[in-house]
């Protein structure tokens, strides 16, 4: 159980942290672990203040802490190495945690981006391919073939009667591709006045479209 002596550390290592302490905190989460030695999120926590400061060394030995985590994501572990070694400048470990951070689910894009670290990487295409993977688990049905095979109904269409639209017009259809590119939307206005919605989406398990 949390004693409030270890309550009061995690609260008070939070603070320091969520403020950009990094010593203060280490030091407060290093309490918090003196009582709950397999606290996920003080190791996890020691580990990114030590990045912040610029120590790899000592990120990659708490890292250490984390190996089995249960409730820190892999991909978030193997990111947190990456930028370790980077600092270590062994870059070959560097790039193999970054492609098994992207490998496992990373979703950070925003840090891929502004990242100071990655800065004379970002213009590589080694980054540009780990970039793509962590947009993929993303975004997954904009890079999946299969939720692609709509594409062509997309936009702005007028509806007439025949091909060679000499017979009335009856009515403008709206397509448009929504969330992350996973369902299809068909906005219908009819020149009557008449209205219509439909989504369209890839059902996996049955194998096929469903509207």
């Amino acid at each position: 159980n949390i004693t409030m002596t270890s309550a009061q550390a995690n609260e008070t290592a939070a603070d320091l942290y969520a403020n950009s302490k990094w010593a203060a905190a280490i030091k407060a989460y290093k309490q918090v672990i003196k009582e709950l030695p397999n606290n996920e999120q003080a190791w996890y926590r020691i580990t990114q203040a030590h990045i912040n400061l610029k120590q790899g060394k000592k990120a990659l030995k708490a890292i250490e802490n984390l190996a089995g985590a249960k409730q820190i994501p892999a991909s978030a572990i193997h990111y947190q190495k990456a930028q370790a070694y980077h600092l270590r400048d062994n870059e070959k470990a560097m790039w193999d945690s970054l492609d098994e951070a992207a490998e496992s689910g990373l979703r950070n894009i925003k840090d891929l981006q502004n990242n100071p670290l990655w800065d004379k990487y970002r213009h590589q295409d080694q980054f540009s391919v780990i970039k793509l993977k962590v947009d993929k688990n993303i975004n997954p049905c904009m890079h999946d073939d299969k939720y692609r095979a709509f594409d062509f109904w997309l936009g702005e269409w007028e509806v007439y009667g025949n091909l060679e639209k000499t017979g009335p017009m009856y009515g403008h259809n709206s397509i448009t591709r929504e969330e992350q590119g996973c369902l299809i939307k068909e906005v219908w206005v009819g020149s009557g006045g008449s209205t219509g919605t439909s989504m369209n989406y890839y059902d996996g398990i049955i194998d096929q479209w469903v509207q």
